[in-house]
Formats: structure tokens, C-alpha cells, sequence
């Protein structure tokens, strides 16, 4: 989801430069975001073929929560991770949704992550909730 083109740093800030702020404070915004998704500030300048599975999905975390949104839609977010990884990013997304104040909607066909993650749970099963 990440323009191959462009640094990472300016995917993540896009919208913050979209919405009129500078690039020194977007940078600095940015930066702080990455070090909360537990990345260093460096990843900031960084291509997206130059990072793994785990490290996208940390960048992808810190993109969402730019505009500091009150509710964050999950849709399978550890799907392509292996378990060490997997676990990694859901305390991650724990400690996120504490510090932050933040409601998560947390879709996953995976029932121990989603025991694991949400406070309450609904199940579709052939497109009804059962």
C-alpha cells in the first residue's frame, strides 16, 4: 500500500501536508509516530522494498493513526506474519488502543487472535451474525 517510489516518511505524511502543514512539522510528526510503532526515526527514509512484512504493517499502523482517529478498522491485520511477528503486533495494537483512548473494529477469521484482542465479539457465518 506504500508508492514504491516514494520514502516511506512521505506516504505516512501525505495527508498531514495535504491538510497544510509543513514539512518539518509533518516530518516531526511522522517521526514520533514511527518511534510509537516501535520503529526507529529512520524508517522515515526508507523505501517500502527495503522493509519486511512486520515492519510494513508497524508503518502501515503508524499511517493510520496520523489524523488520530477515535476508531481504527483492523480487517485481518496480522494475516501475512509469522507468529513471533503476529504477537509483536497485537501488543503493539493493545498498547495503542490504552494510550490512545482509541475503539478498534477487529476483523479476523483467526478466533485465538480475536479472543485475544476484543472486549466483545461477533460472528458471521454465511453472511448472517450468528
Amino acid at each position: 500500500s506504500f508508492d514504491p517510489r516514494r520514502i516511506l516518511g512521505d506516504g505516512i505524511g501525505e495527508s498531514l501536508r495535504n491538510a497544510g502543514m509543513s514539512r518539518r512539522e509533518t516530518r516531526a510528526e511522522v517521526e514520533r509516530l514511527l518511534e510509537q510503532c516501535g520503529l526507529s526515526k529512520e524508517f522515515a527514509d526508507r523505501y517500502p522494498h527495503q522493509v519486511s512484512g512486520g515492519e510494513v504493517q508497524r508503518l502501515s499502523i503508524a499511517r493510520a493513526l496520523l489524523l488520530k482517529p477515535k476508531l481504527l478498522i483492523l480487517d485481518e491485520p496480522t494475516s501475512m506474519l509469522d507468529i513471533s511477528v503476529q504477537a509483536q503486533i497485537l501488543q503493539l495494537l493493545k498498547n495503542i488502543r490504552r494510550q490512545e483512548q482509541m475503539a478498534f473494529l477487529f476483523i479476523s477469521h483467526d478466533k485465538a487472535v480475536i479472543n485475544y484482542m476484543c472486549d466483545r465479539q461477533l460472528y458471521m457465518q454465511e453472511g448472517r451474525i450468528t
